[in-house]
C-alpha cells in the first residue's frame, strides 16, 4: 500500500496543477515562531516542534486514519501528506522553463541557477533539486511512513527560514543527517545508470571538500 499511495501521490503532483497553495508551510513556521518569541532562551524548540509535528502529529495521524478504515483509509490519507510534503513546485515545469530561457520567477532562479552558471553548476542545482523536492519525501516516507514525509518536509523548510534571528543549526544538522542516505543512494543510481569513474571522482572531491 506504500507504493501504491506513493505512485498515486507523485501522478497526482505531476498533473494536478494549483497544488502550490496547498503545499504552503507558512502556518507551522508562523507558529513556531511564536513559540520561540514566547520562550527565546530555549534555542532547541525547533527541533523538539518538528519531531511533534512529524512523529507524534505524523504518528497519530496515521494511527488514527488506519483505525477508522484500515489500510484504505491510510492510503488516501498518505497520498494527501505526500501531496504537501512533495514540491513545493513542479520540478520537471521549472527545468522546462529554464531550458526555454524563462529566468522569472518560474524559471533559472527557482532552481537556483544562475545567470553565468555553466552546464556542469546547473547539472548540481537541478539535482539538489530533486533531493528536496522528491527524493528526500520519497525515501523517508519509505522507511517511517506519513512521519518521515513530514519530518523531511518541515526540517527542509525551516532551514529555508534560518536567519540571524532564528539561528537554526541543530535544524541543518538534522537535514544533513536526513539528506545523507538519499544523496548516497542518487550517486549509486547515477554511477550505475551513467559514467562510474566520473560519479566516483565528483564524490571523492565532495569528500574531501566536507
Amino acid at each position: 500500500m506504500t507504493i501504491l499511495a506513493l505512485f498515486v501521490a507523485l501522478v497526482i503532483s505531476h498533473y494536478a496543477k494549483g497544488l502550490e497553495r496547498f503545499r504552503s508551510t507558512q502556518f507551522l513556521v508562523n507558529v513556531l515562531e511564536r513559540i520561540e518569541a514566547k520562550w527565546p532562551a530555549y534555542k532547541w524548540l525547533d527541533m523538539v516542534f518538528i519531531l511533534v509535528v512529524g512523529l507524534l502529529g505524523g504518528g497519530l495521524l496515521a494511527g488514527i486514519a488506519e483505525g477508522l478504515g484500515g489500510e484504505l483509509v491510510w492510503a488516501v490519507v498518505a497520498i494527501l501528506v505526500l501531496l504537501w510534503a512533495l514540491g513545493p513546485r513542479d520540478l520537471e515545469q521549472d527545468i522546462d522553463n529554464a531550458l526555454a530561457g524563462d529566468d522569472g520567477e518560474r524559471g533559472s532562479e527557482v532552481l537556483g541557477i544562475s545567470p553565468n552558471a555553466d552546464a556542469h553548476q546547473a547539472g548540481i542545482s537541478i539535482y539538489l533539486a530533486a533531493l528536496s523536492r522528491w527524493f528526500g519525501v520519497v525515501f523517508w516516507f519509505v522507511v517511517l511512513g506519513i512521519p518521515g514525509a513530514l519530518i523531511y518536509r518541515l526540517t527542509e523548510r525551516l532551514c529555508d527560514e534560518a536567519s540571524a534571528e532564528h539561528d537554526r543549526d541543530g535544524v541543518f544538522r538534522l537535514r544533513f543527517f536526513l539528506e545523507w542516505p538519499v544523496l548516497a543512494l542518487m550517486m549509486i543510481s547515477s554511477a550505475l545508470t551513467n559514467d562510474f569513474d566520473r560519479v566516483y571522482q565528483a564524490w571523492h572531491r565532495y569528500r574531501q571538500s566536507s
